[in-house]
This record gives C-alpha cells, sequence and structure tokens, in this order.
C-alpha cells in the first residue's frame, strides 16, 4: 500500500494487467455517464493475485472529478483504460469495498497501467514498415505521464475525503447495486 503523506510516495502496489469488456457509455448531464451495457473488469497482480469487478448498466459516473479547467492537461476522457481507471475509483468509493487509500492506490496503479500499455502499443507500431504517423501521435497523446498520474493521486489522496464519506445520493443512488468484486488469490 502507499501513503498519501507529504510529496512521499512509498511504491508497494503493482498490477501485471487489466482485462475489460468493451466500455459503452452515455453522457446523462454534464460531466456526468451512464455506463449503457455491463461492465467486467479483471485487475491481475503478481502470484496469481488480483479482482475482479463487474459494474452492471446505468452505473453512474462523472470519470475523471474535478474541473473542466483540467481537461487540457488531465482529459476527463481518454483511451479505455485510464476511462475504465476512473469509473472504477469512482465505483470504490461509493462501495468501501476497500479503504481509501487503497483504492486511491488502485487508480495509481490502473493509470500507470494504462500509459505502460500505451508506451508498448507505441513501439509496435513505430516497429511497422507502414507506421501510421498520426495514429502514432494520437497514441503518444493519450499518455499521461508519471507526474500527471502523481498529480492524480495526490489530489485523490488530499481532496477526495469529502467525497468518500458523503451518503449516496442522486444521481448516484443505486450505484452500490450495480457494482460487484471478487478477490482473486
Amino acid at each position: 500500500m502507499a501513503f498519501c503523506f507529504g510529496i512521499l510516495y512509498i511504491k508497494t502496489m503493482q498490477i501485471t494487467d487489466i482485462t475489460f469488456s468493451r466500455l459503452v457509455y452515455t453522457p446523462i448531464r454534464d460531466n456526468l455517464y451512464e455506463l449503457a451495457e455491463d461492465l467486467r473488469v479483471t485487475v491481475n497482480m503478481p502470484a496469481g493475485k488480483g479482482y475482479r469487478f463487474r459494474l452492471e448498466k446505468k452505473f453512474v459516473t462523472n470519470l475523471r472529478s474535478g474541473t473542466d479547467l483540467l481537461n487540457p492537461i488531465i482529459p476527463r476522457h481518454g483511451n479505455e483504460s485510464r476511462t475504465i481507471s476512473y469509473i472504477l475509483h469512482d465505483a470504490n468509493y461509493t462501495n468501501h469495498y476497500f479503504s481509501k487509500s487503497f483504492s486511491d492506490d488502485l487508480l495509481k496503479a490502473m493509470l500507470t497501467n494504462a500509459d505502460s500499455e500505451t508506451r508498448e502499443q507505441i513501439k509496435r507500431e513505430k516497429a511497422l514498415p507502414q507506421t501510421d504517423k498520426k495514429y502514432v501521435e494520437f497514441l503518444e497523446s493519450q499518455l499521461l505521464g508519471s507526474m500527471k498520474i502523481w498529480a492524480i493521486w495526490k489530489a485523490v489522496c488530499w481532496f477526495g475525503k469529502k467525497a468518500w464519506n458523503e451518503p449516496i445520493v442522486a444521481p448516484y443512488e443505486g450505484n452500490d447495486r450495480r457494482f460487484f468484486m471478487e478477490v482473486i488469490e
């Protein structure tokens, strides 16, 4: 587990890979989205451990929290892996299956994993004889980088306590009945 104290970060959470079903969501109002289909996510960790999550259709999320002024720096929407990281973080804040610090650390680890996967995809694309430079540029634009990931993690560590402690209210009511988690041991 990592600690949110000061600027020190003790890295311990590792993810080997993440698999997920197709992500389909629709806007229901400004910065509020609803899953249009069930979403299944498996987060694998070393030694065969991990978690399986199921979020049912109609689960409501704001994706990345915070003002739209952050969008040019830290987009609310992104590649599927990053978007799913935001959604799972919202789900963990709804259900409290984990502690707040574990939920925040899982977000950081998932965002780091999403960036790693994108970097690997960029390498594969660049190795092709007919590399589509526009596509590679697009992929590169999808990277957050370690500083932005750290900033997101610190923001939820510092400012997420209010959201963590809030009761479930409209439009999030029912989310607690649309999110399930299973431990892989």
